[in-house]
């Protein structure tokens, strides 16, 4: 499992929390340095840090001792931990072991863990690299350590975190421990929250050996200091106190009696206008370099109060806020904005509040349950505005900003200093929380993870799930649950065998239906069929599958299956002109609904409490294409066919023109929605915030491409290009696991998982 702490987090109280962690910006080529008294334990050893990268693909050592050429350096490049030593007696004079997932997360905490055991008798058992508890297994650099080399961690010479060499990184790092002559796994360092399914430090009971070490950050004047009793500090080089910050990887909301805030927002480096923008001091000051250029947070706010502030660089410069799936790299405005004496309500300016400039700090107070947001220049309010056009009726806002060629430092809370540029103040918020300049106004809170509510579904892989199963019949488990529907397909390639079936408890065990078929071509389409050895039972962790092939693939390559959770059972629903039979997940905002068509306009009952954003519904009896309604399409006079890759059509008949309500989805006289008599499918989606997002995108068709916001870590992600022809694609997190591997397949194709990279899944959405 990809254990993370995640962008957003739940409301659980630990006892051992993280107030501390020490921020290393490269500009100012800062490290941590010592050198031991005497050498120790050279063969065996463990590193165990938590650490939140900036985007900065150049990379950071977490740890080096020696110099060049003769020195063993532990250090994440471009995404990848390493560990390299140039002068070992190796397969290549070397050691050098590189991992292939690629870490480049900015909005959570990953825990690393680098374990040196060169008495081992297999070769690959010598290095050992964790990642939240999920040990790397496929490596692009494999020249393992001998037996019984002596490395040169633990030798009398200069050992040193966040330098090798002249080189210096950005990044934050938390809870660093080095265990001296022993080997050991993650679970000393941090353990599985069952509630939260969150990976999360605990205490560390064991003992660190001669020259081993832990570093809390907790000394503001040196952020080196040894807590571990063996008094090995390491010393402080271009680190200062403000460099300490309160930024932690706790995974869960609510603070204990040190006063943990967790998780905080940054900008996100993921999400901006131009490549010139340069993210430095933890991603919380941005440089400008030429034009307009837009940035957003990684954490957005849907409910509550919320505050933080910006140190002006120059008058260049708009701060606001924007709804969530604000596209910033084409350069979409942003919602509400505040510049020098104006505001600027999407697009349309107007008198507002003082002129600003380079020193003034900007604060923002964001009351997402009143609908206002006021800002303050330099502590004095400049007065509320009310949320009017895109962000009155958005589900959740984001803070943003625009910026020319000026300098900006935020602070979330985490940082009243603004990287040293003012004198910390340290105000807390209304929970006790965070170091602000100025006081927030009363009730307002730090935008953290200690802060964020609990989401309304604490472990959504009790909702939805993916599993993985070899080919032939039996049970298939593993799934959590008892699955209401059940969408699959062959990792294969080509062969009527290979298509896509969808069995629902609806419609029965038996029934069986495709999103795509090679009947004539590949995006034709076929009826319903009875699959008496297709899926043959629902089991309380899974489904049962026959000798069919469209079931289980006899290609050797085994199948996918994602499955949801409905209501393990159906109910008649009386409220649209139409009955339907029901089975409805509210919580996760997910329903199956069959009903009969009359022929005529129409209305189903779908049973969730929420629109649906997302209806796709077949003729079961026919041919006849399947038909997709979505809130980003132009309008509900259009629709997408789920069997082809063609380009948003119109006209009235599929949904009669008429959006989805909280209780009914409208229909019209198209065979496809409401043939006489005929009987129908439909799933109906709406988004759930911290379980799923349902919302459009941009391409920019550029490499570096642009963010989509989700709120969560996505497990499974289905894409369609609306004013053009192309696929519909599916990645989920179960079939190639960390970035940049993350293969779709096409769900109108019949063929097998693309060569991958698509996307760069993380915490609070895709990238």
């Amino acid at each position: 499992m990809d254990y993370r702490i995640r962008a957003g987090a739940s409301s659980q109280v630990f006892d051992y929390n993280i107030p501390y962690s020490g921020r290393f910006n490269a500009g100012d080529s800062p490290y941590l340095g010592r050198t031991p008294g005497s050498a120790s334990n050279r063969k065996t050893w463990t590193m165990s840090c938590w650490v939140k990268t900036t985007g900065n693909d150049n990379g950071f050592t977490l740890m080096d001792a020696g110099a060049n050429p003769d020195y063993l350096a532990v250090y994440m490049y471009q995404g990848t931990i390493r560990l390299y030593d140039p002068s070992a007696g190796g397969g290549n004079n070397s050691i050098y072991i590189a991992g292939t997932r690629l870490l480049r997360d900015v909005a959570a905490w990953y825990h690393i863990v680098v374990q040196l055991d060169t008495t081992q008798a297999t070769n690959t058992d010598r290095v050992k690299i964790y990642v939240n508890n999920e040990r790397e297994t496929a490596f692009t650099q494999t020249d393992w350590p001998t037996q019984n080399y002596d490395s040169f961690v633990n030798n009398n010479i200069e050992h040193t975190i966040n330098r090798t060499g002249n080189t210096y990184a950005d990044c934050y790092m938390a809870e660093y421990h080095f265990i001296d002559g022993t080997a050991l796994t993650p679970s000393s360092f941090a353990e599985l929250d069952s509630d939260s399914n969150q990976w999360r430090a605990k205490s560390f009971s064991g003992t660190y050996g001669t020259n081993g070490f832990y570093l809390k950050f907790q000394d503001s004047s040196n952020l080196g200091d040894d807590s571990s009793g063996n008094g090995n500090t390491y010393a402080s080089t271009n680190l200062v106190a403000t460099d300490q910050v309160g930024d932690g990887p706790k995974a869960v909301n609510g603070h204990g009696a040190d006063g943990s805030a967790g998780n905080f927002c940054t900008l996100n480096p993921l999400a901006k206008s131009q490549t010139a923008m340069t993210f430095t001091e933890g991603n919380l000051e941005v440089i400008g370099n030429a034009d307009w250029q837009m940035t957003v947070g990684t954490m957005s706010m849907s409910s509550g109060k919320w505050y933080c502030e910006l140190l002006c660089g120059g008058t260049n410069t708009k701060f606001g806020i924007a709804i969530d799936n604000v596209n910033v790299s084409t350069k979409q405005e942003l919602s509400i904005l505040y510049y020098p004496a104006n505001k600027i309500i999407d697009s349309v300016w107007s008198s507002y509040g003082a002129s600003f400039g380079t020193g003034d700090i900007i604060g923002y107070a964001i009351d997402m349950d009143g609908s206002t947001i006021t800002f303050y220049k330099n502590g004095v309010s400049q007065g509320a505005i009310a949320f009017t056009g895109s962000v009155s009726t958005a589900q959740s806002v984001i803070f943003g900003g625009a910026l020319h060629t000026n300098k900006t430092n935020v602070n979330f809370g985490q940082d009243s200093s603004f990287a040293g540029a003012k004198t910390a103040q340290n105000n807390k918020d209304a929970n006790d929380i965070g170091d602000f300049y100025y006081t927030p106004p009363t009730g307002y809170l730090a935008l953290c993870s200690s802060n964020l509510a609990d989401p309304s579904i604490a472990l959504p892989g009790e909702h939805f799930n993916t599993i993985l199963f070899a080919d032939g019949a039996g049970a298939k488990t593993g799934v959590g649950f008892q699955p209401d529907l059940v969408w699959l397909k062959a990792r294969s390639v080509g062969g009527v065998g290979d298509r896509y079936k969808l069995t629902d408890n609806v419609r029965g065990v038996t029934k069986g239906i495709s999103s795509n078929s090679v009947t004539s071509s590949p995006w034709a389409t076929v009826a319903e069929t009875t699959d008496s050895t297709g899926l043959t039972a629902f089991g309380a962790d899974g489904f049962t599958v026959g000798a069919d092939a469209y079931y289980s693939s006899t290609t050797g390559t085994g199948m996918v299956a994602w499955n949801w959770l409905g209501a393990n059972t159906t109910v008649s629903n009386t409220e649209g002109t139409i009955t339907s039979t029901v089975s409805a997940n509210t919580a996760a905002g997910f329903s199956i609904c069959g009903y009969t068509g009359t022929g005529s306009n129409a209305t189903f009952g779908h049973g969730l409490s929420v629109a649906p954003e997302y209806v796709m519904v077949k003729n079961r009896a026919t041919t006849d294409d399947w038909a997709v309604y979505n809130t980003g399409l132009t309008s509900a006079t259009y629709w997408l066919e789920m069997n082809d890759e063609v380009a948003e059509a119109s006209g009235s008949t599929r949904w009669n023109s008429t959006a989805p309500t909280a209780t009914l989805v409208n229909i019209g006289s198209s065979n496809n929605t409401n043939k006489s008599g005929d009987d129908h499918i439909a799933y109906c989606f709406h988004s759930v915030e911290g379980y799923s997002k349902i919302t459009t995108y941009i391409g920019t068709g550029n490499v570096d491409g642009p963010f989509i916001y989700c709120g969560f870590r996505p497990a499974w992600v289905l894409v369609k290009e609306v004013n053009g022809s192309g696929d519909w694609l599916v990645n989920d997190s179960a079939r190639d696991g960390y970035n940049n591997n993350n293969r779709d397949l096409g769900i109108w194709r019949y063929d097998a998982s693309s060569s991958g990279g698509q996307y760069d899944i993380v915490s609070n959405g895709l990238k």
